[in-house]
């Protein structure tokens, strides 16, 4: 089992958080790590695929300019 982790910066988002939400990979079922909630129901949202996360930042570093 692994432990929460201490209220802190959430890896992603760098936002404080006390309410860790416990992250795996649902190809897998592995543990990744704990993440806020935000940051894990956006990465939910992108079906946890890389390749649809980067095309999202490539839309944001090319229409927020």
């Amino acid at each position: 089992q692994n432990p929460r982790p201490a209220p802190g910066p959430c890896p992603i988002c760098k936002e404080h958080t006390d309410k860790w939400v416990l992250d795996h990979c649902h190809d897998t079922d592995s543990f990744r790590g704990y993440i806020c909630e935000p940051c894990n129901l956006g990465l939910g949202k992108f079906n946890d695929d890389p390749t649809r996360v980067k095309a999202a930042l490539d839309y944001l570093l090319n229409t927020t300019k």
